[in-house]
């Protein structure tokens, strides 16, 4: 009953994104009350984005340092792909797509100084002092208390980003109507389904068949097998749109099909879907250019650069739920592209993020964590046989 529920939720968020455009059209005028809906919520997001940030990047970075530890070496291992997945994603959105839709301002070849005092932006200053103290804490000042404190802190903004979630559905909706005003219904269906294309379109290449490589080179298991699993995971995560809700069918699917062994299986698809959001950096990229070429906006490379390096140690902390990462990452977006109009910016991006690129960024998370458990299952049988 409760998949039932949240499947169905999933949907609702994609009907209020419809919803909304069609009520601009058959309204026709934009009424002022459904925008500022939409304002307060973005509104609350980038005023307490440095508090926000901060706490996400410190609890996620040290309870990342204790799985290196005893018995945990493999999940260690797992996170280090996940990781590797999601650097890759970034670089590979953020310095190939400026290129193809010509968002790179002209002569802007390397970091100059503008870029360079961004990082004294306090959105940044929160993640570089979170990592360093949850460097200290972790290594020199271990205590069960600062364990228990992070615990409280990832709890709170669980049950603080679920809540917004909740809100999710109107939020969409308002942004939606104001996008119907901006671009028009053909146009605005037209830059989802760009959305979701692109972000296909660079990590097929990019992050599954690597990955698919290895799986097939270092666990030895069929072509055939890797290629039906790929395409059942694809059409999943296209299809339900979300990590954790895919979560009972895909252990399923990897303890059966894939045979990897229920107690690395089991492991690794849950930490993929707390972890794992290599497909949601692509979305979350690709959907900011498509904010950035509507409003005709450049940026130096400099700004790409930063924004490929910073956005995986956020968004690998992010929640795992509708429109997170988004919400971690975008304050660092607004701040090293300095869009003129931050408003029509940031619901341009969070609009496409949320209710377009975001079934093709759960297809993606999906998929890699799958491919993830196959080659740490491997390992973990040379370790046992060993």
């Amino acid at each position: 009953m409760v998949v039932r529920f949240r499947l169905s939720f999933e949907y609702l968020i994609f009907a209020s994104f419809i919803l909304g455009l069609i009520s601009g059209w058959i309204v026709g005028v934009d009424v002022r009350v459904l925008s500022i809906i939409s304002e307060v919520f973005l509104g609350f997001l980038l005023t307490f984005a440095p508090v926000i940030v901060f706490v996400v990047v410190f609890s996620s970075a040290y309870r990342i340092l204790n799985v290196r530890v005893g018995a945990f070496r493999l999940v260690f291992e797992a996170v280090l792909i996940f990781v590797a997945l999601m650097f890759v994603s970034s670089i590979c959105t953020s310095m190939l797509i400026p290129f193809l839709l010509g968002r790179l301002s002209e002569g802007a070849v390397g970091l100059h100084v503008p870029q360079v005092r961004i990082l004294l932006n306090p959105v940044l200053l929160s993640v570089f002092t979170a990592l360093f103290l949850s460097y200290l804490f972790n290594r020199h000042f271990r205590l069960p208390v600062v364990d228990l404190i992070v615990e409280r802190i990832s709890v709170g903004v669980g049950a603080l980003f679920r809540a917004l979630t909740y809100l999710m559905p109107l939020i969409i909706y308002s942004l939606a109507f104001r996008l119907y005003f901006r671009l028009g219904l053909t146009s605005s269906v037209a830059f989802c389904l760009i959305a979701v294309i692109m972000v296909l379109a660079v990590c097929l290449p990019f992050l599954l068949l690597p990955l698919a490589f290895i799986a097939l080179r270092v666990a030895g298991v069929g072509l055939k097998l890797v290629l039906k699993y790929l395409a059942r995971a694809l059409f999943l995560g296209l299809f339900i749109g979300s990590s954790y809700l895919i979560l009972p069918i895909h252990v399923r699917i990897v303890r059966e099909e894939l045979g990897v062994k229920p107690e690395v299986g089991d492991l690794i698809v849950t930490l993929g879907a707390m972890l794992n959001r290599c497909g949601s950096i692509a979305g979350l990229v690709i959907s900011t250019l498509i904010a950035m070429h509507i409003m005709n906006l450049r940026a130096p490379i400099g700004a790409f650069l930063i924004l490929s390096l910073l956005i995986p140690l956020i968004g690998i902390g992010s929640p795992g739920i509708h429109g997170g990462t988004m919400m971690a990452c975008l304050p660092v977006i607004i701040e090293l592209l300095s869009p003129h109009d931050v408003s029509a910016f940031t619901s341009l991006a969070f609009t496409f993020f949320a209710g377009a690129a975001t079934f093709s960024n759960a297809a993606i998370n999906t998929a890699t964590t799958g491919l993830t458990a196959i080659i740490v299952n491997r390992k973990f049988e040379s370790h046992r046989s060993g």
